[in-house]
């Protein structure tokens, strides 16, 4: 799967995720959001920076970490 972004395709897995992370950029997540019909509000970046953190430090999402 891929992302149409800025004349490039951004490759993605199944669900929708990055392959390569170093690929972000604040203009891609707005287009990702808009892709899904979502406005990203001031809530929405708090979590996403908050996400982007965790993966850069533990090298995988928080979700993972719940049992």
């Amino acid at each position: 799967m891929a992302i149409n972004f800025n004349g490039n395709e951004v490759a993605t897995d199944e669900q929708g995720y990055l392959l390569d992370y170093t690929l972000w950029e604040k203009a891609l997540a707005n287009e990702i959001a808009l892709q899904d019909n979502v406005e990203l509000t001031d809530a929405h970046w708090e979590v996403i920076h908050f996400v982007r953190q965790f993966y850069l430090t533990y090298n995988t999402s928080p979700n993972s970490c719940v049992n």
